[in-house]
Parts: structure tokens; C-alpha cells; sequence
């Protein structure tokens, strides 16, 4: 388990957005969310401000798993110069990897979506899009903090000329750009198509409910090889649909 987590974990690429909440060996539940505390302005001299409260969400979580099956045959180790389980534990890791992120971006997908501007048009601003659903987010209470775009929009988004002349050389090397305009850029490859996604992620706009792992070892007995499954509980839910916006047709 260790090994394919190990793999694994450095591959995440979408629980870095998301609020995790490690539920334990829990599948099934409800967890009660704070949201956001909306403080009073211009509060006259002398006044009394009414009770600042925070606004809670009950949230029920029923986690599916992922799972990776692996089997080796007696015949395919004793041939093979190189472990051949090995490499099903790498490609499983990986695997475990992209069926999160997939689901994630799945359940970014259901966010409210606000049509673009083509960003492979020389004259188009990213920003402006960007700034544009920023806006509506922020009059909503919160702050807009990351943009997560898919791989033909991360393209489009470098390649166009309004960007490219600001960013520092080698800003784009491994697809993160730690600033730019305020925001924190990532590409993320599960995102739909011309799909780029806006969020503030304090706000619990996407919760990811992280439950166990289980893995399941046997030996394949007069069949002469071995086995194992690890499955992997959890469920990506989109909470705070005011703090989380979906632009598309940016590509």
C-alpha cells in the first residue's frame, strides 16, 4: 500500500484545490461546514451590531472507492529481466492518481459557467476574463485565489502575446505560475476542454472526503502468480457554489 501511495501522492494535482476531511475508516456521514462570517459596516456611534454569524452547511458524504487490480503471473517474473510487478505498482499509482483528479474535475464542472473569449486570439486578454468572474465571486464574500485551466487553455493562456510579454522566463516550466495578476495559475489535464476554473480555495468551495485505503493480497495459488487490489474511499462535493466559477469556450 505504502509503495502505490507513495506513487501516488506526488501525482495529486487537484486535492491541492479542494478542502480535504480525512473521515477515517468513516464511508458514510455528515459533517456540518462553517462558510463565512458577514460583519457589519458603518456601524453608527453608539449603535449596537447585530451578532456577526457564521453561516453553516450540513454536508452528507457517501464515498465510493477507486480501485487497482493488479496480477503477475510465476511466468512473467522468472522471464523478465525487471520486476514486472514493479511497474504495475508505478501504473497503479498513477492510476489511483488520475481517477481522484478526474473526479474532482468532475465535480468542478457542475460550478456555475460563464463563457469566454478565445485566448489563441492575439487581441483577447486572459485577464479580462479572469477578472471578469473574480468580480462576481468577490461581491459574493469571498477571494478568488487560483485558476485551474485544462491543457488547451493552460496553451492558449502562454502562447497569447497580452501574457507571454509579462510573465518571467521559465514561468510556465512545470505548469504552476505562483503569481500572475493575483492569482495563482495551475493546468490541471482532467479539466474539460477550453475549460478554465476560478475559485477562492479558503471557501470551501470544493470538499474532498477522504476516507480509507484498503489493499487486498493473495497468492494466486496453482494458478503460479500474485495479486493485490487497493481501493481508495472518497467523494469530491461542491459546497460553496458562491465561491467557485467555471469559465469556458477559452481555449
Amino acid at each position: 500500500m505504502e509503495e502505490v501511495l507513495g506513487i501516488a501522492r506526488p501525482k495529486y494535482n487537484l486535492r491541492a484545490a479542494s478542502r480535504v476531511i480525512d473521515t477515517g475508516m468513516e464511508i458514510t456521514g455528515k459533517v456540518t461546514l462553517g462558510t463565512t462570517v458577514t460583519g457589519k459596516e458603518k456601524v453608527p456611534e453608539l449603535v449596537e451590531a447585530s451578532i456577526s454569524g457564521t453561516s453553516f452547511s450540513d454536508v452528507t458524504f457517501e464515498e465510493w472507492k477507486n480501485v487497482v487490480h493488479v496480477a503477475v503471473s510465476d511466468e512473467s517474473e522468472l522471464k523478465s529481466r525487471i520486476s514486472v510487478m514493479n511497474l504495475q505498482v508505478e501504473d497503479g499509482g498513477r492510476d489511483i492518481a488520475r481517477m481522484e483528479d478526474k473526479q474532482i474535475s468532475e465535480e468542478m464542472a457542475t460550478a456555475t459557467a460563464v463563457g469566454g473569449a478565445s485566448w489563441s486570439t492575439a487581441t483577447n486578454d486572459p485577464l479580462t476574463d479572469i477578472r471578469g468572474v473574480a468580480d462576481a465571486i468577490e461581491a459574493l464574500g469571498y477571494e478568488p485565489n487560483l485558476v485551474i485551466m485544462a491543457r488547451d487553455t493552460y496553451t492558449s493562456f502562454v502562447l497569447n502575446p497580452l501574457v507571454r510579454d509579462r510573465l518571467p522566463e521559465g514561468a510556465t516550466a512545470d505548469g504552476i505560475i505562483e503569481s500572475f495578476g493575483g492569482y495563482r495559475i495551475m493546468k490541471a489535464n482532467s479539466l474539460a476542454s477550453s475549460t478554465a476554473i476560478v475559485m477562492d480555495t479558503t471557501s470551501s468551495a470544493i470538499v474532498l472526503f477522504d476516507g480509507p485505503t484498503i489493499v487486498r493480497r493473495y497468492d494466486m495459488g496453482a494458478a503460479f502468480g500474485i495479486g493485490y487490489a487497493v481501493a481508495k474511499f472518497l467523494e469530491p462535493v461542491l459546497v460553496v457554489g458562491d465561491g467557485i466559477r467555471q469559465l469556458t469556450g477559452v481555449a
